[in-house]
């Protein structure tokens, strides 16, 4: 039961907070989120990595879908991360100052 509860809301729910994050990271004027939604998809991929043994002797298409999903999400939510870390201190808004 609570394999299933995991999985469905790993699938469902994870690419709707994703689609939200994003949204309010890329609407914005002067987006300020671009590292809020690098975090993001990091969480999801290591979620789908979780979830992806659970499929493994049942499923083996799932399995390799959820895997390679996982991995490319993961990787890409820890490269968006690591390039706009810091982006929204160099705006005018912070008034040109570095602050940590």
């Amino acid at each position: 039961m609570i394999k299933q509860i995991f999985t469905l809301a790993t699938l469902i729910f994870m690419p709707i907070l994703a689609a939200a994050v994003y949204a309010a990271s890329f609407l914005d004027e002067i987006p300020f989120y671009y590292d809020n939604f690098g975090i993001v998809l990091a969480i999801c991929g290591l979620l789908y990595l979780i979830t992806c043994p659970f499929f493994k002797k049942k499923r083996f298409k799932l399995f390799m879908y959820l895997l390679l999903i996982g991995a490319g999400l993961f990787l890409a939510g820890i490269i968006i991360f690591i390039c706009f870390y810091g982006y929204a201190f160099t705006t005018p808004e912070t008034e040109g100052g570095w602050y940590f």
